[in-house]
């Protein structure tokens, strides 16, 4: 977990310089940072894998069989968010005596959205969904980032509870879900020191900073849900596993003043303090990190006629974050 350090120094540097770049400079002790990294570390390593499975939650466990009349399929959109806890990244932006300028007490929103489909199966109860998501702009007018966005995921979920004289309907699952995200933006000159025994002062010019990262998770779930004629009321549990990598990839001129050899002698710090590759023409690192995850969700749907619209709420037990999508959909 250690190594998601690396990437995660140079988000904090791009926050503290891009909503206030007349930040101001704090001697800041390795250990102090390493320590609130980590924190920060655990918490983004679960938080991506948990924003991953943003779509496919639909109220109805089991849609119903393909070749039937009517055949049983559907469509829609859905768009949400899920958290990253704001403490842990409180406690790496104080090492820097920079406070959030908004209080976040449920965390920091990750937006998503995606594409979902869903078909009936063939004989058996079952049914298979997919999902996709895609954002490829430059808002660098607009904002000053260039944003990069993919969701995808599938999933085939089999109906262990399908009685038609009951409303009620129990399935299990297996989902597989990928995200992919990236942003990058230029960043105002700054230098800042850096103190771990002794002392050397970082100088960045006309840099850019790009962080990138992607997710695979696989997912076993199990879901109710209740069809009365208006509203659909569902809840299910997902256990999941995930690869998480992450990393960035910043262009800037460096130059560093103080030690006996300059950049020589923090590259070598920067490398065995934190893990960071540094040279003249920026810093670059890439990280793995594994975990399991228990997420808990449900909602309801209003069904209207053919148009379903859909409101899911999560919460991820293992760090308490929360989620939540509203959905709309055509469905038969």
């Amino acid at each position: 977990m250690k190594k998601l350090i690396k990437k995660l120094s140079l988000i904090i540097i791009v926050i503290l310089i891009t909503v206030n770049p007349a930040f101001s400079q704090a001697n800041t002790d390795v250990k102090d940072l390493i320590d609130s990294m980590d924190t920060l570390a655990s918490s983004l390593a679960q938080s991506l894998p948990f924003n991953a499975t943003i779509g496919l939650n639909w109220s109805d466990a089991y849609i119903g069989k393909l070749l039937s009349v009517p055949p049983h399929f559907g469509i829609g959109v859905t768009a949400g968010a899920t958290t990253l806890n704001a403490g842990s990244l409180q406690g790496v932006l104080e090492l820097f005596d920079f406070d959030l300028p908004i209080n976040l007490p449920i965390g920091f929103p990750l937006p998503g959205y995606t594409v979902d489909a869903r078909i009936g199966g063939f004989i058996l109860p079952f049914d298979i969904g997919i999902k996709a998501g895609y954002l490829d702009n430059d808002f660098t007018d607009l904002i000053g980032v260039n944003v990069d966005y993919l969701l995808i995921g599938a999933d085939i979920r089999y109906a262990i509870l399908n009685k038609k004289t009951s409303p009620v309907k129990l399935i299990v699952g297996l989902g597989y879900n990928y995200l992919r995200g990236g942003i990058s933006t230029k960043i105002p000159d700054v230098a800042f020191e850096f103190d771990s025994g002794s002392g050397f002062t970082i100088d960045l010019k006309d840099s850019e900073l790009g962080l990138e990262w992607h997710s695979t998770v696989i997912e076993l779930k199990t879901q109710v849900s209740f069809k009365i004629p208006i509203v659909t009321p569902y809840a299910g549990v997902g256990v999941s596993y995930s690869w998480t990598t992450a990393g960035f990839n910043t262009k800037t001129t460096l130059s560093v003043t103080g030690g006996s050899n300059g950049l020589d002698d923090i590259k070598d710090e920067l490398l065995e303090q934190l893990g960071i590759d540094a040279s003249a023409t920026g810093f670059k690192a890439f990280i793995n990190n594994t975990d399991f995850n228990i997420r808990a969700y449900g909602g309801f749907s209003f069904n209207m006629a053919f148009i379903k619209l859909d409101f899911t709420f999560m919460y991820n037990i293992k760090d308490s974050a929360l989620g939540a999508t509203v959905g709309l959909r055509f469905q038969l």
